[in-house]
């Protein structure tokens, strides 16, 4: 026989994860008031539960404008090819390194765990970077990160929790390891790599802090000018818009930066904890 709970205990639980799911709303919730609200009925008092008017000014000012816009593609170009080729070279060396039959394996093992125990810190990877040719180019905000150590394990446990024997029929049939890797495993490994693309893409997509380093003003993301423009009032913009204050345009950008990944999230969410879970744990 079932013991159910008693409906007041079912109630006192709902109840509590609803003011749970509320406080964690509740700034996103915020933000967009800010952000769709005129700036003369924003300054009339400190807090507003609801939007005193409405207008979308803001966000005609941020596809409006040239810089705006150019910063926009560029957090695209580097999210979405950065995330593809993070996933592809991620998966690749997660799966050479479960092969423990290779002749380096351990070398290879220990040359991915070092690096999660020891950095070599922001001016080295710099220089690195510089040697490269990478400085003042998009692909200086990509191939440098294309591969995290951590992520390489969770993969690489993942790929040892799939039957060898899928594997081994393969090489009977006559599979090359490419063709076995492509065909078979990857087709089969769909919540990791959703875990991947997701850890990866939102990486690309907040990452403010080498991009302020590596490139001119003309290929500065989003995140960039996001900062930016939280420390100072745009001077050219206030001609566009008079009386906009950072607060009015910062939150239409935040509203602007965060609904992608809030769109992508729900069809990645169900292999989220499978693939998490499975690569944390199995060996």
């Amino acid at each position: 026989m079932i013991n159910r709970s008693p409906w007041y205990s079912q109630a006192v639980l709902i109840g509590i994860l609803t003011l749970f799911m509320l406080a964690i709303l509740f700034p996103f919730y915020y933000v967009i008031t800010i952000s769709v609200m005129p700036n003369e009925n924003y300054v009339s008092k400190a807090f507003h539960l609801f939007p005193d008017g409405f207008t979308l000014d803001y966000y005609k000012l941020i596809f409006n404008d040239n810089r705006l816009v150019n910063a926009l593609g560029v957090s695209v170009f580097v999210t979405v090819v950065g995330t593809f080729l993070n996933v592809v070279v991620t998966g690749a060396g997660a799966y050479v390194l479960g092969k423990t039959h290779l002749r380096l394996h351990r070398t290879l093992n220990l040359m991915v765990i070092i690096p999660l125990l020891f950095g070599g810190g922001i001016i080295p990877l710099y220089l690195v970077i510089r040697a490269l040719n990478l400085t003042n180019s998009i692909w200086g905000l990509i191939i440098p990160f294309l591969c995290n150590s951590f992520y390489v394990i969770l993969m690489k446990n993942f790929f040892a929790s799939l039957p060898v024997e899928l594997e081994e029929a393969a090489y009977i049939d006559g599979a090359k390891e490419i063709k076995t890797f492509s065909r078979i495993i990857v087709p089969l490994s769909k919540p990791i790599m959703a875990v991947m693309t997701l850890f990866y893409g939102v990486f690309h997509w907040n990452e403010f802090f080498w991009s302020g380093i590596l490139v001119a003003p003309d290929k500065y993301p989003m995140m960039v000018l996001l900062r930016q423009l939280i420390r100072r009032v745009d001077t050219q913009m206030q001609v566009q818009l008079p009386g906009l204050i950072p607060m009015s345009l910062t939150s239409a950008i935040i509203i602007v930066m965060v609904v992608p990944i809030i769109l992508i999230s729900p069809f990645i969410q169900r292999f989220f904890i499978k693939g998490m879970v499975v690569g944390a744990v199995k060996a």
